[in-house]
């Protein structure tokens, strides 16, 4: 699941890999590129992705989803993923006031409610999947991009504008 003018993965990174690509917009998904549609399906349609992924990667798209669908989202992409597969959420850190400020005047964000790292990985649990890690991520804006190759460092402090929560199938299901 993407938002379809963020997603960006090229051939020659994962040249074995199918790459698939979910949006509820349709004007997102005609906006992916020819070479990643040639790499897998790019949909609207729930119904036509696969059923066991290796990984599943949910980037600035739960702060969007209404709060009371949000444990049912995770738990269909927690159904979605093969024995041992990976879940990452990256999402927008409601503890940063510059991250508040940028997603309320957002006019993607018209309807964002952010939720905290901690409301994240209840979900994940809910869902049974296992809790792996979570990082705090993207310390610098780009103005000071210059510093990120410290945000590895950084990754413990929650004054970030965004986390990575990354969670794991079990082995036998």
């Amino acid at each position: 699941m993407w938002r379809g003018h963020a997603f960006q993965i090229h051939e020659a990174n994962l040249p074995q890999a199918t790459v698939d690509g979910y949006d509820i917009s349709d004007a997102s998904i005609a906006r992916v590129d020819p070479v990643i549609r040639n790499q897998g399906t790019v949909t609207s349609d729930w119904s036509q992705l696969g059923s066991r992924y290796e990984l599943v990667v949910v980037t600035n798209v739960m702060h969007l989803v209404p709060p009371a669908q949000r444990q049912g989202v995770i738990a269909r992409l927690g159904d979605r993923l093969a024995p041992n597969g990976t879940l990452i959420i990256a999402e927008h850190n409601p503890l940063n006031p510059l991250t508040r400020w940028a997603v309320a005047n957002s006019p993607f964000d018209d309807d964002a409610i952010l939720l905290p790292t901690s409301e994240a990985a209840g979900y994940v649990l809910r869902s049974g999947l296992q809790f792996v890690h979570r990082d705090y991520i993207v310390s610098f804006p780009r103005q000071l991009s210059g510093l990120r190759p410290l945000e590895p460092r950084l990754s413990w402090c929650p004054a970030s504008a965004q986390y990575a929560l990354i969670a794991r199938r079990a082995a036998h299901v």
